[in-house]
């Protein structure tokens, strides 16, 4: 019950990061997608593709939108964590891989100078996406 509440309130804390970017209409679908992930877990997903195409959307720059949706990924993981009450170090391992997406994004900024007409937040996807495969299959196994 402790993790799912703290599941509960990285929640809140993304919802309040994003809703200044967003109107409320897509926070109301936002905010319903991440609360139904709370009692079905396959609704996370969804959950993050909208939040994924809102931010390609709405343009949202830089580490800003890196940072919600690494809240976002540790928020549905963290669920999915809960469920199977998994031991904390599975959640250290969950805050470190993820949170790797900031100075990933900033190795990005820095070689994307030296890069073909790729932008700098399409690697930086790139690499958020990388870890977060690597993270889902270190946690499986």
């Amino acid at each position: 019950m402790i993790r799912k509440l703290f599941s509960l309130s990285l929640l809140l804390l993304t919802v309040m990061m994003f809703s200044p970017t967003f109107s409320t209409l897509e926070l109301a679908i936002l905010f319903s997608a991440a609360f139904l992930s709370f009692l079905w877990g396959s609704m996370g997903y969804v959950f993050l593709a909208l939040l994924g195409i809102l931010l390609v959307y709405r343009s949202v720059p830089g580490v800003y939108g890196l940072l919600t949706l690494s809240l976002s990924i540790i928020y549905v993981e963290s669920l999915h964590l809960a469920r199977r009450k998994a031991p904390l170090g599975h959640y250290v391992v969950l805050f470190a891989s993820v949170l790797l997406a900031i100075p990933l994004y900033y190795t990005a900024l820095m070689t994307s100078t030296f890069l073909p007409s790729l932008s700098n937040t399409s690697i930086a996807a790139i690499f958020i996406v990388s870890v977060y495969v690597l993270l889902y299959v270190v946690i499986k196994h």
